[in-house]
């Protein structure tokens, strides 16, 4: 018989009103004083956050300015000063709907209302987040739903590649899906292949967040469906759901990965729409973690890992 998932009102960080989810083997904290926000993530205990948090940033708000504060957070792509940035430095309404405790931010001056539903399972570290932009204004506006999580740092960001194949070496027995390419790349402007950080692999790209360092950022056409951060002891992974038939931002990207000296970024992004008046568009990721012994994961052949890892994080992720 599973475990029951608790839900109780707890202070956090100098915010008094937070919701904590637990079932006695993983916890996820939502506050309510700015957001929608997942501020954190881990084994039961609160011993340990899987996200990264800038501590001095916390129970604050009110601020005249977006502020990062950490955790995990619903954007709007492609980013946009005037509309990406919209404050969330105010409390939020919250409902419980179901098993699902529902965060909701007022509209921003876009007219898009930002929320994010949120459930644990009863057993184990599966935690479901729908992050959904409904568009409150006259004026359709063309978007994509942005989740963002900011990883603790020193850790290792992991990016799974599709599995090589050989070149068909003629059309007798080959489609013309064989001569297409697997993936796209996206790179931005500040990004260099000359960066130590970045380690492309046969089968994973691998990025380390450092201190002391530029910006960079890739973004992908994440076609194996999660991604994931191993640092200090666990490994924290994610869903990056692919519509094979539908358009991306920024140049055909579902996943985008961001990093400079504070922060490690693991981002999804769902299909380019063109959101009408009073309609919605939902984006869902599921997470989950494993404890894991310091320096195993970050030294793992990529193929051992494949053979390993693999089934355990997509039956988690499932």
């Amino acid at each position: 018989m599973g475990n029951k998932v608790e839900i109780e009102v707890v202070a956090y960080g100098g915010w008094k009103n937070n919701l904590l989810l637990r079932n006695g083997e993983a916890e996820a904290l939502i506050t309510l004083d700015v957001g929608p926000r997942i501020l954190r993530y881990g084994p039961a205990g609160g011993t340990r956050n899987l996200l990264g948090v800038m501590e001095d940033q916390l129970g604050k708000s009110g601020e005249s300015s977006w502020i990062i504060r950490g955790g995990h957070r619903l954007w709007t792509s492609p980013e946009d000063p005037a509309r990406t940035y919209a404050i969330d430095n105010a409390t939020v309404t919250h409902a419980m709907e179901g098993e699902q405790v529902v965060v909701t931010a007022p509209p921003d001056p876009s007219q898009l209302e930002r929320k994010m539903a949120v459930s644990l399972s009863s057993t184990g570290s599966r935690l479901r987040i729908e992050h959904t932009v409904t568009n409150q204004g006259t004026t359709a506006r063309p978007i994509s739903v942005w989740a963002l999580t900011i990883m603790p740092r020193g850790g290792t960001g992991l990016i799974p590649l599709p599995e090589k194949v050989h070149h068909p070496e003629g059309a007798a027995n080959a489609t013309a899906e064989d001569f297409g390419p697997q993936f796209s790349m996206s790179l931005w402007p500040y990004f260099s292949f000359d960066d130590k950080r970045w380690s492309f692999r046969e089968q994973m790209i691998r990025v380390s967040q450092q201190e002391n360092v530029a910006a960079t950022k890739i973004g992908l056409r994440l076609t194996e469906g999660w991604v994931g951060y191993v640092q200090n002891g666990f490994l924290f992974v994610k869903t990056v759901p692919n519509i094979k038939s539908a358009v991306y931002p920024d140049s055909g990207c579902n996943f985008e990965c961001y990093t400079d000296s504070h922060i490690l970024e693991l981002e999804t992004l769902s299909p380019l729409v063109n959101l009408a008046p009073g309609a919605s568009f939902t984006h869902t990721e599921h997470w989950a973690f494993f404890p894991v012994a310091n320096g195993v994961i970050e030294n793992m052949p990529d193929e051992k890992f494949r053979s390993e890892w693999l089934p355990r994080i997509r039956s988690a992720l499932a």
